[in-house]
């Protein structure tokens, strides 16, 4: 699990409270606290952190070319934070493979690990409802850079969607025509009529993106590596078909399909066991017959140490494959309906949970975002306790129910300081900023009965 420290920069002042500093950044983790108290800030720092290990272990550079000049002036000045730097700011970073530390002016890096699996890291802005209100959002200079990167990783997606239509929220859908460049939204309760998105409502207009993007990175992997070759370098391409050939040249094909079968299977939970060679053969043209026999019969002993290899090469694969998707959030919430948050909720949170390996990151003001929390985790727990998935489905999807124990919620202060909400047994707590602001304008409406009455 990733973890992340912050002091002395920005609005974050002491930090977290607990955990020597160190924020946990679980498979579902929440951001809620007034404005201008640091969600945003920590989940920014958080995708530049994963970033820069992932770029570090692709080897776009080498540890000894991140100085802190290089940190404050492209990679914090990158999301709009370069002004929250202070002489006294310090920031650590342990992830899978890198360890970074910066205190005292100076950027340190270091090498923990060789075990890495490389992800998608999507960073949704607040301000991406421009990328919806403006026709065509491509041809516009002048974007947030964070905003442009995101831009072209919804125009990957949608260009992907051409021609589908693809449910959104309630009675709506979505449909992009490449041919047109348009996007439409399509309502089913209104015999199919549609407008273009850049027309819809505000709230249609802000979630678009996300779930759309959501949607391509975590549920359509296999088909966007094998539709799209320039999804990998040359070197990943001859280090990927190395691994497809010392397979094949151990096991023969038919026999290399069926132990990755194996390894892909559900019980695996959906941790894409040799994802790489799986879903790089279309793309390679290294295609797989189910009628060629193996080039060789394997004892038990034998077939147990080639699994043991064959786990071995999976992750060098995942170094280079990006099997699992970090979606960071900003304000799912915006300009929707209590009950359309509902729906974007659990549409990101089945997303997530294609793959054990993946992470949703979201900053939130809306109470409606945790306590359909709380009822994703309650159904998982009933679920696990064996009642019928049909009962509870009209409440929570069974793909978007989520173990309690994987959800972790942070808040910020005005004073600069983090918190973890406690979680009740399995539960994320309600006893929260959100959930307190709403008690005490009930409290506020008591009073004013009290001093009506005087």
């Amino acid at each position: 699990m990733a973890k992340l420290k912050i002091r002395n920069f920005g609005p974050i002042t002491t930090g977290f409270n607990e955990n020597d500093g160190w924020i946990e950044i679980s498979p579902v983790t929440i951001f809620i606290g007034n404005q201008a108290t640091g969600k945003s800030t920590i989940a920014k720092l958080y995708a530049t952190f994963t970033w820069l290990e992932k770029a570090l272990v692709r080897k776009d550079f080498l540890p000894g070319d991140l100085t802190i000049d290089a940190f404050k002036d492209n990679y914090l000045a990158y999301h709009s934070i370069k002004s929250y730097w202070h002489e006294n700011s310090e920031i650590e970073y342990i992830g899978t493979a890198f360890k970074f530390t910066i205190a005292n002016n100076k950027f340190v890096t270091d090498k923990i690990s060789d075990t890495y699996v490389k992800p998608k890291i999507g960073y949704a802005p607040a301000e991406r409802n421009l990328l919806s209100t403006i026709p065509n959002p491509d041809r516009v200079p002048g974007l947030l850079r964070s905003l442009f990167t995101y831009l072209a990783d919804y125009d990957e997606a949608r260009r992907f969607f051409s021609g589908k239509e693809i449910p959104i929220i309630d009675n709506y859908s979505y449909l992009y025509d490449s041919s047109t460049e348009k996007t439409y939204i399509i309502s089913k309760d209104k015999g199919k009529k549609r407008v273009e998105l850049n027309e819809a409502s505000s709230g249609i207009q802000s979630l678009v993106p996300i779930s759309i993007v959501s949607q391509y990175y975590s549920k359509h992997q296999v088909e966007r590596y094998s539709s799209n070759k320039q999804m990998l370098t040359l070197h990943e391409q001859k280090i990927a078909e190395k691994d497809y050939s010392d397979l094949i040249s151990i096991l023969g094909v038919a026999g290399a399909a069926e132990l990755i079968a194996a390894l892909t299977s559900e019980k695996n939970n959906g941790r894409h066991a040799f994802f790489g060679i799986f879903s790089l053969l279309g793309a390679l043209g290294l295609g797989m017959s189910s009628n060629s026999e193996p080039k060789k019969q394997l004892s038990p002993i034998q077939s147990k140490k080639l699994e043991g290899e064959v786990k071995e090469k999976e992750k060098e694969v995942q170094k280079i494959i990006e099997s699992r998707f970090i979606n960071i959030v900003e304000e799912p919430e915006q300009n929707l309906f209590p009950t359309s948050q509902n729906k974007i909720l659990y549409d990101l949170l089945e997303c997530n949970n294609m793959s054990a390996d993946n992470q949703l990151i979201i900053t939130t003001h809306s109470p409606y975002i945790i306590a359909y929390l709380i009822l994703s985790a309650k159904v998982k727990n009933m679920l696990e306790r064996g009642v019928d998935a049909e009962k509870t489905n009209h409440i929570v999807p069974k793909a978007a129910a989520t173990e309690g124990d994987t959800i972790t919620i942070y808040e910020t202060s005005e004073v600069g300081t983090i918190t973890r909400v406690k979680p009740y047994k399995y539960l994320p707590s309600d006893d929260n900023c959100l959930n307190n602001a709403m008690i005490k304008s009930d409290e506020d409406f008591s009073k004013l009965l009290d001093i009506e009455g005087d």
